[in-house]
């Protein structure tokens, strides 16, 4: 499974959507067939984490749907599973969910999800989710019209933008500009818009690597599966040729 859902994450980032769901559900077969809840769980936040970002370019609401779905049950497995899976999927799951609740316009289920997430990240130093959920956490404070909990939640954001791989900060700092802007505070727009593009040039650079490991794996994996059906074709020839000779031997 782990394969099949490195390709999916691969191809995704090259928005190859179609593609990539036919590798999320491979590696979803093969994660529940292994009887694995951490595997399974892991190939759910994928899968159903870039639903979320596909709805940004295609806004399907089935998409989120699904994802409400995939992520309830991965919420579900951490709960039954403590001790095998790793504690920071739980937040990870419930931030996802949260994002999810808010594209749909469920604000308070939103905002519910989100301070549990955070709630559960800051004492495991589960810093990864930080800006991501403090920065959703403004959004959904802006809706309600509680400026003081907005200046609040983008601060703790950008405290903790250092410490975040590019694509997190790409993500958290696209909203809090947005965030900024219609707030008509062009001091930390301008400031966090060059933050973003600095952010965006790196991931630019990072995803022209990973384009060439997307083709080496997807090859690999294409190659395995090729042998796979080899041996499976050998085998059926093997018990033809046997039932052959018994039949002979019959006669």
């Amino acid at each position: 499974s782990g394969n099949y859902n490195a390709v999916a994450n691969l191809l995704f980032e090259q928005h190859e959507e179609e593609k990539a769901v036919i590798y999320y559900k491979k590696a979803l077969l093969h994660a529940r067939q292994s009887g694995e809840p951490d595997c399974v769980v892991t190939v759910i936040n994928d899968y159903y984490s870039n639903n979320i970002n596909w709805y940004a370019r295609r806004p399907d609401k089935n998409l989120l749907l699904e994802a409400i779905r995939g992520l309830e049950e991965g919420i579900g497995l951490c709960g039954k599973h403590p001790d095998v899976i790793p504690p920071q999927f739980l937040p990870t799951l419930q931030a996802n969910l949260g994002n999810c609740y808010l594209l749909m316009g469920n604000t308070r289920r939103a905002e519910a999800l989100l301070t549990e997430s955070t709630h559960r990240s800051i004492p495991i130093h589960y810093d990864l989710l930080l800006p991501h959920n403090y920065s959703l956490l403004a959004e959904i404070a802006l809706q309600l019209g509680r400026t003081k909990d907005v200046d609040r939640y983008l601060q703790k954001a950008g405290e903790k933008l250092k410490e975040q791989e590019f694509q997190n900060q790409v993500t958290a700092l696209t909203r809090m500009v947005d965030i900024s802007r219609r707030r008509n505070d062009w001091a930390r727009a301008f400031r966090w818009q060059d933050q973003l593009q600095t952010a965006r040039d790196s991931l630019t650079n990072q995803a022209r690597h990973r384009a060439v490991s997307s083709l080496t794996m997807a090859y690999e994996v294409e190659k395995k599966e090729a042998s796979i059906r080899e041996l499976e074709q050998q085998t059926a020839n093997q018990q033809k040729i046997l039932w052959l000779a018994v039949a002979v031997g019959l006669l």
